[in-house]
């Protein structure tokens, strides 16, 4: 029997189960820095779950409140879908009873019904597209259409274009450019400025062809209507020529001028009650070089006249509105005009002028076919000094020698002139 070996303690392979470390013992193992650094990102971590929770609940009542509000919108965007399709039942209702009016979608052979089925059709069709848009927005998109985009074609729009204008645009502007206006410029504008020569320079722009017609008129167009105007005012308000040793003279019927005048400044029922202020001038410049003119004529200066243009008062009560207003050379008329040279031998054509003033402020105008009486009138004459010495003959400046007063007023005369010499010097 082999001999029993000593007795030894038995060992265990596994170490007995510690039980858990105790968080209270200061050097434990379980207090060790990697211990705390663990046991702080916990707590970092659950503070941080617990923001993130924070959020997300504020987050979620804010995506609520969206909600809402956009289910308030789906609500409203709905009733306004609902509206619109009423609309445009309603819409198309109009443009299809606006078509049935004309006969319906079938071949209209009548010119004048078809004009009408189209025009209604374009308004009502427009008045769905081009809501809230003024008529002339929807008049520019059709001719945008018709010309700018040539829905017809290029050469249809054309030829259509071409009689747009023949018969819209160019009778228009005919309208516009008419003979008798061009006279009338031609009669008031500038000497010089506007003639027969220079409308047919501008008749040259527009390039016409023999028997062609342009937008002006020619010039035998505005040469007859000045025939025609002629015809017109010998009716109305005749006028004559005269020669004399002078030169020419050309002078209205002076009754029939101031009774003409009398009614345009709405003042020929007043002259037949009482009196009415006139004011008559003549004076003469020269043209040019050896020809001069002198005219006669009268100015309205009555404060109750009427301005014929614009139906206001010539002028207001009161010093300063017959003056400012009444200064208008608008309010002179010539009646008497002579193409010689300016002397007292002229003046003396000017003598039946005078005498029919000198009448009307004594004794006015009496009742004949031409019309009621005329009570007399306030005549006066703001002439320069050299008209009136010419005009009665008397004056002329204080020269040396001549019996020849200075002046109208002055009984000095040439011969009564003082001299006084020392020695050569006078």
């Amino acid at each position: 029997m082999a001999p029993s070996s000593p007795s030894r303690p038995i060992r265990h392979k596994r170490a007995a189960i510690s039980s858990p470390p105790n968080p209270l013992v200061k050097y434990n193992r379980n207090q060790s820095e990697i211990a705390l650094k663990w046991w702080s990102r916990k707590n970092e971590a659950v503070v941080n779950l617990e923001d993130n929770l924070e959020e997300a609940e504020a987050k979620v009542a804010s995506l609520e409140e969206a909600l809402s509000v956009a289910n308030d919108r789906i609500v409203e965007l709905e009733a306004q879908l609902e509206d619109l399709m009423s609309n445009r039942n309603r819409n198309v209702t109009a443009v299809m009873n606006a078509v049935e009016e004309h006969g319906g979608f079938t071949k209209i052979t009548d010119k004048v019904t078809q004009l009408l089925a189209i025009g209604a059709m374009l308004v009502s069709f427009l008045g769905v597209i081009m809501k809230r848009s003024h008529n002339v927005t929807r008049l520019r998109a059709v001719c945008d259409a018709l010309f700018k985009n040539v829905i017809f074609g290029a050469e249809a729009t054309g030829i259509v274009l071409e009689e747009i204008y023949q018969k819209y645009i160019f009778s228009e502007k005919k309208r516009v450019f008419l003979p008798w206006k061009i006279l009338r410029a031609i009669d008031l504008c500038m000497a010089g400025s506007l003639n027969y020569s220079g409308v047919e320079a501008l008749r040259s722009v527009e390039g016409l062809g023999r028997y062609e017609r342009g937008i002006l008129p020619s010039r035998s167009q505005i040469q007859r209507v000045a025939y025609q105007l002629h015809e017109v005012g010998q009716h109305h308000i005749p006028f004559s020529k005269q020669d004399s040793e002078v030169g020419e003279s050309f002078a209205y019927d002076y009754e029939k001028f101031i009774r003409f005048l009398l009614k345009t400044f709405k003042l020929y029922e007043i002259a037949q009650v009482e009196s009415v202020e006139l004011c008559m001038t003549l004076d003469g410049a020269e043209l040019c070089k050896g020809l001069s003119h002198i005219t006669a004529g009268v100015k309205i200066t009555d404060y109750r006249a009427i301005d014929p243009k614009d139906g206001t008062p010539l002028s207001s009560e009161g010093v300063f509105g017959r003056i400012f207003r009444t200064q208008s050379r608008n309010y002179c008329f010539a009646m008497k005009a002579l193409l010689g040279k300016d002397c007292k031998t002229a003046y003396k054509e000017f003598t039946d002028f005078f005498q029919f003033f000198e009448r009307l402020k004594k004794y006015g105008l009496p009742e004949s076919a031409l019309g009621p009486r005329i009570k007399p009138m306030e005549i006066w004459s703001p002439q320069d000094l050299s008209s009136i010495w010419k005009s009665l003959n008397t004056g002329g400046g204080a020269k040396k020698n001549g019996n020849n007063h200075f002046c109208h007023v002055c009984p000095c005369t040439g011969n009564t002139i003082a001299r006084f010499l020392v020695e050569e010097n006078r």
